[in-house]
């Protein structure tokens, strides 16, 4: 066998080992993020909450209309989607790690790709402010966590610094109102933007969410990384 004939092999095994690494398109492993095609509009099937007594089985029917999009802008990407898996807790157990997560509605977990919802904190919420801004808090804290999915899938998952921590909620708040609109739902309730260290000021949280909600294409919350 030539070298020039071991070199291809080799290049060749190397782009697939890549692209089982990082999916998405090939030699996309740089710490630059990867951009969702610009003309893509996201869409995902309504939600009407048929489950309101049942907030697990309602959690469920949520995630399936953001992996629905979700498959539909990896695609456009040229790219697989691969949904993340999804658990109940309540306030006391424990998140990601083995670490105790305090005061938390959802956390994220990359190793395992999975998403914890607090599902005793939106019963709490739930018997302050009723079913219906309730069940739309829980859609948006799921579709934020889906967001962070995303960033891992698309290997933009970095909390390497202060800023980029920033950078990734501001992300994953405006994924969650690309969400938003693709379902036909209201916006998030004004009183569900806080100010902390990790997800910024509430005014930069209202500002992404809008956004992506204005304008409903991945790709246009892509911008956070350049801003």
């Amino acid at each position: 066998m030539s070298s020039r004939l071991v070199f291809l092999c080799g290049l060749l095994v190397f782009v697939v080992v890549a692209k089982a690494i990082q999916p998405g398109p090939f030699f996309s492993l740089s710490a630059d993020p990867e951009p969702f095609p610009t003309a893509y509009a996201a869409a995902a099937p309504a939600t009407p909450n048929a489950y309101r007594d049942k907030p697990s089985v309602r959690v469920l029917q949520l995630l399936g209309s953001m992996n629905v999009m979700w498959e539909g802008a990896f695609d456009a990407a040229g790219a697989d989607y691969r949904p993340p898996s999804i658990e109940s807790r309540g306030q006391s157990e424990r998140g990601c790690g083995g670490t105790v997560e305090t005061d938390w509605a959802g956390v994220y977990c990359a190793t395992g790709e999975r998403i914890v919802i607090d599902m005793e904190d939106h019963l709490v919420v739930r018997a302050a402010v009723g079913d219906d801004e309730s069940d739309d808090l829980l859609g948006y804290i799921l579709a934020h966590e889906v967001g962070h999915h995303v960033q891992h899938e698309r290997g933009l998952y970095s909390r390497e610094t202060q800023a980029a921590t920033v950078r990734a909620e501001l992300h994953a708040e405006c994924l969650s109102g690309v969400w938003g609109r693709a379902a036909g739902r209201k916006p998030a309730p004004h009183w569900s933007f806080s100010s902390d260290a990790d997800h910024g000021s509430a005014d930069q949280q209202r500002r992404w969410f809008a956004r992506g909600y204005r304008r409903g294409r991945p790709a246009d919350c892509d911008t956070i990384w350049d801003d």
